[in-house]
């Protein structure tokens, strides 16, 4: 963990080939030790009924999690996962490199081979099941295309004419924070670190970075990191950005220590972890008492404010829907749409259906069709998120 977060936010580019190494020897290190016959034994000792049920329930819970862990691995030889591994560390360097260009062409070789080791997992974890399901379960436990299919239609259904009525419709305000930039990168930054820290986050417990792409990382019990990024023409993308990496970091910075290293000590599942972060950037961080409570601080960090809005506008001007390029920026009224796009595109890349040569035209088609708006480059359309290049199939649906 510590040397992902090194390389995304730290590293110096050219160390991408060494740290891909190190980190594949740790995969291949960590699967031996996971799968070893001995640990298998020990599971199978505590599911014998007399001991299992002289365990409490955090023990119990242990035990259970173990053995989905460990069957999990023993699926996968060594020799993949530790391909995998030296992969992602290269992919990620590459994505990135290709974002900053809107290259999507630098990254599609790249791309072709992480999503042949995903399939090589799916097929061995799936045991003659369906693939894409055995890489949702990886993310959320029991989670398949059976169970999300019904839920994505309804919520297409609803909200694709939600947003062309929205779209018809006049605007609630006038105000928009983008025309009374710039906003200094130093004040963003002093900015979401404290409304971050009045939110609760344990600075001395951990620190917020800048990387490509938002992301929280555990560490340990008492070193939970985040990052944001910035744009000096708006504050609201790096502020909803901090919002919600804070919501991760508080979810692990409240995890019970007493069992820490366990997995009762870890998260519950990522779809747990989501609504920690959206439940603060969204049901709190977008809700109107939160702007007038935040609207004098903002004020202070972005004096060029004072004046031209009050909280009432402020609150209105962050809740504006209509259709943007970008997930992490988009609004409650079309989040879910970015996120059915994805969902879509992955089964179609996993079953073999959307080869990657076709991805960013159908990236392009798809959110023209749900969101009315076509991207311009590959930076705003299918190499916007860093997850494909580390293999995260299965996760966005969380």
């Amino acid at each position: 963990a510590t040397l992902a977060y090194d390389q995304e936010v730290f590293m110096p580019s050219s160390a991408t080939a060494a740290r891909g190494d190190a980190m594949g020897w740790l995969a291949k290190e960590m699967h031996a030790r996971s799968t070893d016959a001995t640990f298998g034994e020990i599971i199978s000792a505590c599911e014998n009924d007399d001991v299992f049920n002289s365990l409490d329930i955090d023990q119990k819970s242990n035990v259970v999690e173990a053995r989905r862990s460990w069957e999990r691995s023993t699926r996968l030889p060594a020799e993949l996962v530790e391909a995998t591994a030296k992969h992602q560390a290269i992919a990620q360097a590459v994505w990135a490199e290709a974002r900053a260009s809107s290259n999507f062409s630098k990254f599609a070789g790249t791309l072709t081979t992480m999503l042949d080791l995903k399939k090589q997992a799916a097929s061995l974890l799936s045991d003659g099941g369906n693939h894409y399901d055995a890489l949702l379960d990886l993310y959320e436990t029991g989670l398949t295309q059976e169970a999300l299919d019904p839920m994505f239609a309804e919520l297409e259904a609803a909200l694709v004419p939600l947003l062309a009525g929205i779209r018809a419709a006049p605007s609630p305000t006038t105000f928009r924070f983008e025309n009374h930039g710039p906003y200094p990168i130093a004040s963003q930054e002093a900015f979401g670190r404290e409304i971050s820290e009045a939110l609760g986050f344990d600075f001395g417990r951990g620190r917020m970075d800048v990387s490509t792409h938002p992301f929280s990382s555990g560490l340990s019990t008492n070193d939970i990191r985040f990052t944001t990024r910035y744009d000096s023409a708006e504050p609201l993308s790096a502020f909803y950005g901090t919002l919600h990496e804070t919501g991760h970091s508080l979810y692990e910075q409240g995890l019970d220590p007493s069992h820490v290293r366990t997995p009762r000590g870890e998260s519950v599942s990522l779809g747990v972890h989501e609504s920690q972060s959206r439940f603060w950037e969204n049901t709190i961080g977008r809700s109107r008492p939160f702007w007038e409570w935040l609207w004098p601080r903002m004020v202070k960090h972005f004096p060029q404010l004072n004046g031209v809005a009050d909280a009432e506008q402020a609150f209105r001007a962050a809740n504006r829907v209509g259709p943007t390029f970008i997930r992490v920026e988009a609004d409650e009224g079309t989040y879910n749409l970015h996120i059915l796009l994805r969902y879509r595109i992955e089964q179609r890349l996993i079953s073999g259906d959307l080869s990657v040569e076709n991805l960013p035209k159908a990236w392009d088609d798809m959110m023209e069709n749900m969101l009315g708006v076509r991207p311009t480059n590959a930076a705003e359309g299918c190499l916007q998120d860093i997850h494909w290049s580390f293999g995260a199939f299965g996760y966005f649906p969380t």
